[in-house]
């Protein structure tokens, strides 16, 4: 009798060993999946910048070409294009205010060649007279408005016989060259260029709201304690039903003696925002706002 009490004192004894070890403890250091993993956000900002470099005659270009020009030189942002990913580079939905753009060389594209400069009228050398600032814009004028009569009369043939086939065409080519260089006289240089950059935000539990950076009109893109600009500004805000820290649906209350742990992520929405304006959204799963959750086999 003592020999067999002693065999059922030595298996239970066993089975509380086997039960102590197999029960879990700590939920977080029971996670089998997911563990140690956060998601980061990709932020991808695409910023046109336009620098407007007004003309010598500009004060004159509604008088005599009846034209507005800029009349001081100024340099201007705009976002041209946003992009919001996870750190899996694949959320569930993405949408985009603008589309985006590849990163672009500055380069001017209209009404002069920066390497040159502004072009100067022909000195007349017959005359020692000084010219003012509005005789010269005048007689640019002039030249544009030659320019101009010349070609017409090139193209409907009331000049220019024995011009034709590539010749015609390098005469055009050479006419219009000049009309940009006098216009630019006027009308100045803009180059045109875009600037593209990125960002990695990691959100932490409890906050939804990060700064990526600043941006100012006159200087483009800016860190984010430069307060000179306004901020651009990554928003969580969790799917509804959802809220951070809730449970997996259909999770034990209480785990099994084989319970696994897992965690289970947040499905939440991230914006995009500069002043009020929506620049990029979409549903993400941020592990690191989720639950770690018992699951029984």
């Amino acid at each position: 009798m003592n020999r067999i009490s002693s065999t059922l004192l030595a298996a239970a004894t066993l089975l509380a060993v086997f039960a102590t070890a197999t029960a879990p403890t700590d939920v977080r250091a029971q996670t089998t999946q997911n563990r140690g993993q956060r998601t980061t956000f990709a932020i991808t900002l695409t910023v046109e910048r336009q620098e407007v470099v007004a003309g010598p005659y500009a004060r004159y270009a509604q008088k005599y070409l009846g034209v507005a020009a800029p009349l001081a030189d100024k340099v201007l942002h705009r976002v041209k294009s946003a992009e919001l990913l996870d750190s899996g580079d694949a959320p569930q939905s993405k949408e985009t205010l603008f589309p985006a753009y590849a990163t672009e060389e500055y380069a001017v594209y209209t009404h002069m060649n920066p390497a040159r400069g502004f072009p100067r009228l022909t000195v007349d050398k017959t005359s020692a007279a000084t010219t003012s600032l509005e005789e010269s814009a005048r007689l640019a004028a002039e030249k544009i408005f030659t320019i101009r009569r010349s070609r017409f009369d090139l193209i409907t043939g009331e000049v220019g016989e024995n011009v034709f086939g590539g010749g015609l065409y390098s005469a055009l080519a050479e006419m219009n060259r000049l009309e940009e260089e006098y216009l630019s006289l006027f009308l100045g240089r803009v180059t045109v260029g875009s600037e593209r950059r990125e960002y990695g935000v990691t959100p932490v539990r409890g906050r939804l709201s990060y700064t990526v950076c600043r941006f100012s009109e006159t200087d483009g893109l800016l860190p984010p304690d430069d307060l000179s600009g306004v901020p651009v500004v990554l928003e969580l805000q969790a799917a509804a039903g959802d809220p951070p820290g809730d449970a997996a649906p259909n999770a034990p209350a209480r785990p099994g003696p084989r319970a696994v742990a897992q965690l289970v992520p947040a499905d939440m929405t991230g914006r995009l925002i500069l002043e009020g304006a929506e620049l990029a959204s979409g549903q993400f799963r941020i592990l690191q706002m989720g639950e770690t959750v018992y699951v029984n086999p």
